[in-house]
């Protein structure tokens, strides 16, 4: 599947969005997003789960 297939579930002001890729449910849940920011947006989220493991890639497009 293409990540432009998912629907998205932000879209920002500037055109940014994100995306919802992947979930998978267990002792350990995961979830895989696909973010795009453009320049001067923000998303800000509420705090994970103590515990929880974030893992962050980022990418420059131009």
């Amino acid at each position: 599947m293409f990540a432009d297939a998912v629907t998205p579930l932000w879209t920002g002001e500037r055109g940014g969005e994100g995306r919802l890729l992947l979930t998978a449910r267990g002792v350990a849940p995961v979830e895989a997003r696909r973010w795009k920011l453009e320049p001067g947006e923000e998303h800000p989220s509420h705090p994970h789960q103590a515990g929880a493991v974030e893992t962050v890639s980022v990418t420059r497009a131009g």
